[in-house]
C-alpha cells in the first residue's frame, strides 16, 4: 500500500486574494502534492515526483525528477483514451495551463534510450511547447492539437542537434509483436510535422542539416519535402502516404533526388564496410510500394531508379559475400594479370580499381529490379551489366562482361606527326592488334544466387561455362547471350 499524509487547510475569510482552501502532503517517499483553491474557484495545483511539489501562478505543475522513465509504456496506456474526448477537453478554453519540469538519466521514448534529459514545458489550451536539452537533443517543439487546417495536429521545432541512438537489444520486440504494432499505426496516428534540425544523426550515419514538412489528414500523409544537406551531399524527398480503404490497400510512393558529392562516404554513413571511395554524381529514383513507409510489402515494389557517378574507386572487402565487388575490381581478371603491363594490374588487385563513370538504370516491377543500360568505364577496362535483382528474395542472375581496354596508340601518334605516310599505317594496324587483343581478354562472369553468398561462374569465349559442370547450376540461360562492348563516355560530370 502506498502510505501518506496530508494537511488540509480551509480559511473562512474573505480576504482579496486569499485562499479558500489548501493542501499540502506526501505519499510515500517520492511523490509530494500541493494545491490551493481560491474564492473564485480556480485550483492551483502542483506533484512532485523524486522531487519537491511547487506551485505556479496557474494550473498544474508537475516537478519530476527520476534515474529512468519509460515513456513509451505511458503512450500506451493513454493511447485507449477516446480522441474526440481529448480534443473537446483540449478546446475548452477554461481548461487549466500545464507546466512541466523534469530531469531524468534514462528516459525510453521510441524504444530508444534516451541520456541525461532536462525538460521544461508548458501548455495553453491545445498549444504544448517544449524545451529539450541533453548530450544527444537540443532544441524546442511545438505540439498543436487538431484543427481545419491540421486534422491531425501538427508538431513542429527546431533543433540545434538530434542524434538518434540504436534500439538496444533488450528492446528489440519479438516480430509478431512488431507486425501487431505495425497494423495499429496509420496516416490518421501521424500529426503534421514541421521540423527543422542543423545537426541531424541517425545511428552512425551523420545527414547534417535536416528538414521535413508532411502534411496529415484524411487518411494520408503528403511529404512535401525531406531535405538533407551536408558534405556527402543533398537530398529531397517527395511523395504521399496513402492509408488503407474499402476500395484500395495501404499504398506510399516516394521520389527521390541527390546530388552525391562523395558516394564512399555515403556508403560508409550505413555500411560497416567501405566499399567505394570517392565518386561524385546523381541519384534518382520514383517508386511506389503497397504498405507503410515503415513497413513496405517488396514484392509489390515498383518504379524506375538511375545511378550516374564518376571520378571515384572501387576498394577490395574481404568478406565472403564481396565476389561481385571482387568481379567488378578485376581480380579475377587472371588472363590480364598475367601479361604483367608493368604491374598496373598488381597495383589494382591491391588498392581497388578507379573508375572514370558508372552509369546504369533499373526497371523495377514486382519488387524485382531489372538492369538496363548499366556500364561502368575503369582505366583499364569497360563494364557491361545486365539481368535482375530479385529485392524480396535478396537474390541476382546477373551477367558481368568486362572489355580490357589497353591504349598503345601513344607510340603511333607521335611516329604520325613525324612521317604521316608510316605513321598512318602505324596508327591503323595499331588499332586492329588493340581491338584483336581485347576481344581475347575479354571475360565474362554469371553472378547469381543470395546476396549474402552469391556463386561466380566464369564464362569462355563462345559465351558457356568454362567448368561444363556449372551449366546446370545456371539459373537464367537468357544471361548466356552476348553482350555489346559500352561506348566510351567522355561527357563532363552529370549536370
Amino acid at each position: 500500500p502506498l502510505l501518506g499524509q496530508v494537511t488540509i487547510k480551509t480559511n473562512p475569510t474573505t480576504q482579496a486574494g486569499s485562499a479558500d482552501a489548501s493542501w499540502m502532503g506526501n505519499l510515500g517517499d517520492i511523490y509530494a502534492i500541493q494545491g490551493e483553491l481560491n474564492q473564485d474557484g480556480e485550483v492551483r495545483s502542483a506533484l512532485g515526483v523524486g522531487a519537491p511539489a511547487i506551485l505556479s501562478q496557474q494550473g498544474f505543475n508537475l516537478n519530476l525528477v527520476a534515474n529512468e522513465l519509460n515513456v513509451d509504456s505511458w503512450i500506451d496506456f493513454f493511447g485507449h483514451q477516446d480522441k474526440k474526448n481529448i480534443q473537446t477537453k483540449a478546446d475548452d478554453p477554461s481548461a487549466n495551463s500545464l507546466q512541466i519540469t523534469a530531469q531524468v538519466k534514462k528516459l525510453t521514448l521510441i524504444d530508444r534510450i534516451w541520456e541525461d534529459l532536462n525538460i521544461s514545458a508548458n501548455q495553453q489550451s491545445s498549444a504544448l511547447q517544449m524545451q529539450i536539452n541533453a548530450p544527444q537533443i537540443n532544441g524546442q517543439i511545438q505540439y498543436e492539437g487538431a484543427n481545419q487546417e491540421n486534422p491531425n495536429g501538427i508538431l513542429s521545432g527546431i533543433f540545434s542537434r538530434l542524434r538518434v541512438p540504436d534500439v538496444p537489444t533488450e528492446l528489440i520486440k519479438p516480430s509478431a509483436s512488431n507486425t501487431s504494432n505495425q497494423k495499429t499505426r496509420s496516416p490518421d496516428s501521424v500529426p503534421s510535422l514541421d521540423l527543422s534540425i542543423d545537426d541531424f544523426s541517425w545511428l552512425k550515419a551523420k545527414l547534417g542539416q535536416f528538414k521535413i514538412k508532411t502534411i496529415s489528414g484524411n487518411n494520408a500523409v503528403k511529404i512535401d519535402s525531406i531535405q538533407t544537406i551536408n558534405p556527402e551531399g543533398e537530398s529531397k524527398i517527395t511523395g504521399q502516404w496513402n492509408g488503407a480503404s474499402q476500395n484500395q490497400s495501404e499504398h506510399t510512393q516516394l521520389n527521390f533526388d541527390m546530388d552525391v558529392k562523395n558516394a564512399g562516404q555515403l556508403i560508409a554513413h550505413w555500411s560497416d564496410k567501405k566499399s567505394v571511395d570517392g565518386g561524385q554524381g546523381k541519384v534518382n529514383a520514383a517508386i511506389e510500394w503497397d504498405g507503410s513507409p515503415f513497413d513496405p510489402q517488396f514484392d509489390t515494389l515498383k518504379g524506375r531508379a538511375n545511378l550516374n557517378l564518376i571520378k571515384g574507386r572501387l576498394l577490395e572487402v574481404d568478406t565472403s559475400g564481396a565476389q561481385l565487388l571482387d568481379v567488378l575490381s578485376l581480380q579475377s581478371l587472371l588472363k590480364f594479370a598475367t601479361l604483367d603491363l608493368q604491374g598496373s594490374v598488381g597495383n589494382i588487385a591491391t588498392k581497388g580499381t578507379t573508375f572514370n563513370s558508372i552509369n546504369g538504370s533499373f526497371d523495377i516491377n514486382q519488387g524485382i529490379a531489372q538492369a538496363k543500360q548499366f556500364k561502368m568505364e575503369l582505366d583499364q577496362a569497360r563494364v557491361a551489366m545486365n539481368g535482375q535483382i530479385n529485392i524480396p528474395k535478396q537474390t541476382q542472375d546477373l551477367r558481368i562482361t568486362i572489355f580490357p581496354t589497353i591504349d598503345a596508340t601513344a607510340g603511333s601518334l607521335a611516329a604520325f606527326a613525324i612521317n604521316p605516310i608510316v605513321g598512318l599505317g602505324a596508327l591503323i594496324g595499331q588499332y586492329l592488334i588493340t581491338s584483336q587483343i581485347n576481344r581475347n581478354l575479354q571475360s565474362d562472369y554469371l553472378v547469381q544466387g543470395s546476396w549474402k553468398n552469391p556463386e561466380v561462374i566464369p564464362l569462355d569465349q563462345r559465351g558457356q561455362p568454362i567448368d561444363s559442370k556449372a551449366m546446370d547450376k545456371i539459373r537464367s540461360k537468357d544471361l548466356l547471350k552476348e553482350q555489346s562492348k559500352p561506348a566510351s563516355n567522355s561527357s563532363s560530370p552529370p549536370s
